[in-house]
């Protein structure tokens, strides 16, 4: 979610079925969803208080005309300050989209597009401010989202990201970020394989992270992403070196549009080779990795520390 107890969360969850969605946020704006998924806008409708039974007794000649502030002005009002909200949130311009946004959730309160911008503006700026308060207003505001909305994959993605990386002492909680995992998988699959691997490589537990890849690979032979994440748990933990060589060589040949970039699996493949004693070989990949991106630390630092 931005940054969140110094983890940032890759809204670009990649499906195994399909490319991933580039998020419409996080790259020109802040990147959100989580995900890729596109916002809920369930607006819940606005209930006019009725009048009282009796009449009253000396009523003004203007009582039976609509409140000033009536439901549709109140409806108009929030999705304008939203719209406001997201022009600002555009042009980087955080703190007049944060206030717009909250003023906005005060007048509709169970809008869940105007929960989850405003629970993704908080999460993204409550790292770089180190502000507790902002953590628990985007983990909040998200957790409202699902309360309302269920199936909103990418509020969900969203906590996942926050609950795995943020401190205990504003919520964090690996238990519950599996929870919402476990959840996901059941609403895409995809999603679900991304962030269940993901948390199973955060806790190092790297058999369930294989188990997870050859399950899926054994329904799907041909599932390049699960073989992309079969060659970075190899590079991770050191172990079943040359089956992730194998899958890692097999993504840079296929050089499809949904995995990353030649320069992020050359980085991988050099640090298998390098685990398999390989040093030549290491810094081959490195050296094609940064012809493909000369911008790539990783890559360059691997490189110099090897050479």
């Amino acid at each position: 979610m931005g940054r969140v107890g110094g983890l940032r969360h890759n809204d670009n969850a990649l499906s195994p079925n399909k490319p991933p969605m580039k998020s419409p946020t996080r790259s020109s704006r802040p990147r959100r969803n989580a995900a890729g998924a596109e916002l809920a806008a369930a607006l819940l409708a606005f209930a006019v208080l009725p009048l009282a039974a009796e009449e009253p007794a000396a009523a003004p000649a203007h009582a039976d005309t609509a409140p000033a502030h009536s439901a549709t002005a109140v409806v108009n009002e929030a999705d304008g300050l939203f719209q406001k909200a997201l022009a600002a949130r555009k042009a980087g311009k955080t703190d007049e989209a944060l206030d717009c946004l909250e003023k906005a959730t005060e007048l509709a309160p169970d809008r869940t597009d105007v929960l989850f911008e405003l629970g993704t503006l908080a999460g993204e700026l409550s790292g770089p401010r180190s502000s507790i308060p902002l953590a628990f207003k985007a983990k909040g505001s998200l957790e409202r989202v699902i309360e309302l909305a269920p199936t909103h994959t990418g509020a969900r993605e969203w906590l996942i990201g926050f609950y795995s990386g943020a401190p205990w002492f504003v919520g964090g909680s690996m238990k519950k970020a599996y929870r919402h995992a476990e959840v996901l998988a059941t609403q895409d699959a995809g999603k679900g394989f991304y962030w269940t691997h993901r948390l199973y490589l955060q806790d190092k537990r790297y058999d369930d992270a294989f188990a997870l890849c050859d399950a899926t690979l054994k329904q799907q032979p041909q599932n390049l992403f699960a073989s992309y994440q079969l060659g970075v748990t190899s590079a991770e933990s050191g172990q079943r070196l040359a089956d992730g060589r194998t899958a890692l060589e097999a993504c840079l040949a296929a050089s499809v549009p949904y995995l990353p970039g030649p320069d992020v699996l050359c980085l991988y493949l050099g640090r298998i080779l390098e685990k398999q004693g390989d040093k030549g070989g290491a810094l081959a990949r490195y050296e094609e990795g940064l012809k493909a991106n000369a911008a790539n630390k990783d890559l360059a630092d691997r490189l110099a520390k090897l050479r």
